[in-house]
């Protein structure tokens, strides 16, 4: 069974978890939508059984997701994962230039 992505909130960059989230699939329901973006205490995830809306949910209960939910930063998402849709990447194997198109998370 695969983690589920949450990505830590921050103050200054909420805006940024949104985007990434969305790059991945997920979208804002009214709560996120109205600004309620920039809380550094939760962390930010897409419910799939939810039709892939971005929920949030406090850091302070992350042990009830203990071994369900795994956890960046921003940062260490983007140090650990760096492309981003739109990215001009190499396939190695085909030494050919491609863009990436969709991003995904599929495992742990």
């Amino acid at each position: 069974m695969s983690k589920i992505l949450a990505i830590k909130g921050d103050k200054e960059r909420g805006n940024d978890v949104i985007a990434l989230l969305e790059m991945l699939g997920g979208h804002c329901d009214e709560l996120l939508s109205s600004g309620n973006r920039n809380e550094e205490d939760y962390f930010y995830f897409i419910l799939k059984e939810e039709k892939n809306v971005i929920d949030a949910f406090p850091l302070s209960k992350k042990e009830l997701f203990e071994h369900d939910v795994q956890i960046f930063t921003l940062d260490e998402f983007y140090e650990k994962y760096p492309y981003k849709v739109g990215d001009e990447v190499i396939i190695k194997r085909k030494n050919k230039e491609a863009v990436v198109d969709k991003v995904n998370w599929c495992c742990d």
